[in-house]
Order: structure tokens, then sequence, then C-alpha cells
């Protein structure tokens, strides 16, 4: 269970994707005026409930549609045994990671 989906807060209009880590390059790649205030939702792992996604915390070490790793967890519910960040860690994680991916296939 990692889905996601993003509101345009003008619009309206919602956007869906398989793996958050496909949310934020989506808002770099494409240049979305409206990241910052996008309201982002995501299920947790564990029992597929929707969770803010600015407020899931995350662990770093899933399997994931498009191989980001991370799963999100509504606070309070996170395992304790593995590394857990937040949205910004995440989200700073996931363009790394896409870098690093473009860096090979050169």
């Amino acid at each position: 269970m990692y889905a996601a989906q993003t509101t345009d807060p003008i619009t309206g209009r919602t956007y869906y994707f398989d793996d958050i880590g496909c949310v934020v390059l989506w808002f770099v790649e494409d240049e979305i005026e409206w990241a910052d205030k996008a309201i982002i939702w995501v299920t947790d792992v564990k029992t597929g409930e929707w969770v803010n996604a600015r407020e899931a915390k995350w662990s770093t070490i899933s399997i994931t549609p498009m191989a980001f790793g991370f799963a999100a967890h509504k606070a309070g519910t996170e395992p304790k045994d593995t590394e857990i960040i937040g949205y910004d860690e995440m989200a700073k994680r996931s363009i790394a990671l896409e870098e690093r991916k473009k860096g090979l296939n050169r």
C-alpha cells in the first residue's frame, strides 16, 4: 500500500501516483508552482488509511512500486526498530536517489 495523491489547492484537481517519490519528483521536474501548498495524501503502509503526507512518519527500507523505499506511517504508529524520517527529509532523499539513478545511466 503505497498510493499517493496530491491536490492543487487552487483548482481542486487531484493527481494520483503509486509512490510518494513520484509526487516529489513531479513537483520538481515539472516545476509545479503550488507544490509547497499542495495537499498530499498517502496510505499508511499498515492500515491503508489515508494520512497527510507532511504529517506522516516515513520508514526508509520498504520495497515500493517505484523503488524509492519510503513507507508512510500515521504519526505514533511507526516501527521502533528502523530509521524514521519526516516529509522534508524523505523528499530530499527522493530527489537525491533520482539524481544518482540518472548519473548511473549516463
